[in-house]
């Protein structure tokens, strides 16, 4: 679950640039049929529910205790957040997305090294 939240809240950021341009023709997706404020708290969602997986799975004893080092990848996550509550949802800035694309190439490197470690 935690690739399909992470690559969701990729795929669910780049819809909002080209928002404008879908509804001329006739494209009917997540950000355009919930308006960009709903699918803004939508994307910060998908990144919570991830981490939240990641640690209901160690907490289990599902995963060992060393995939916590995926955890580090928050602080993505968390700078977006704030970002997020600093922006009008009509603009998503370049930079925000970067930094989404980063936690979500990060925190599966991360999860894969501290497995690794725990052996």
């Amino acid at each position: 679950p935690i690739p399909l939240f992470l690559v969701s809240a990729v795929l669910l950021l780049n819809q909002f640039p080209v928002a404008d341009i879908d509804v001329n023709f006739g494209r009917n997706h997540w950000v355009i049929a919930f308006g960009k404020q709903k699918a803004l708290t939508t994307f910060l969602a998908l990144h919570g529910m991830a981490f939240l997986w990641l640690f209901a799975l160690i907490a289990t004893h599902v995963l060992p205790i060393g995939a916590s080092l995926g955890g580090i990848a928050s602080i993505g996550s968390i700078w977006l957040w704030q970002r997020s509550k600093q922006i009008d949802p009509e603009t998503i800035p370049l930079q925000m997305m970067g930094i989404n694309v980063a936690v979500v190439l990060i925190m599966p490197l991360l999860i894969g090294l501290g497995l690794i470690l725990s052996r």
